[in-house]
């Protein structure tokens, strides 16, 4: 799951890290919408998460090409990041930002372990 030599383990604890920002975002969204009352909403506030995780899927994007073929800490982090944004924000069209990311966590999210959910 996390390589040992450096610097793939490097690499795959970053997209850890970053999937795990994305997922906190949302989190914080989510938060918003459902809990807080409705009169002290901030909705900058939560555009600005939102815009936050999109920066993040935009970034994985352009490394899509080396997830393929991979199942690790970093790839299962990223697609995880990527359904609970499906499930929070469907509103959000994160596929027509990220075609390549798309493409892959279209062909990812069809495991078995992973289309269970």
């Amino acid at each position: 799951m996390i390589p040992v030599e450096p610097p793939a383990r490097f690499e795959r604890l970053q997209e850890q890290a970053l999937a795990d920002g994305v997922v906190e975002a949302i989190s914080i969204v989510i938060y918003e919408y459902f809990v807080r009352p409705k009169e002290l909403t901030w909705k900058a506030w939560q555009r600005a998460h939102i815009n936050k995780a999109r920066r993040t899927v935009v970034h994985f994007n352009h490394t899509a090409r080396d997830l393929a073929g991979r199942v690790d800490i970093g790839t299962i982090s990223i697609a995880c990041a990527l359904a609970v944004i499906d499930y929070a924000c469907p509103d959000v069209d994160w596929r027509s930002e990220a075609p390549d990311l798309a493409a892959w966590y279209a062909d990812f999210s069809q495991r078995p372990s992973l289309s269970a959910l």
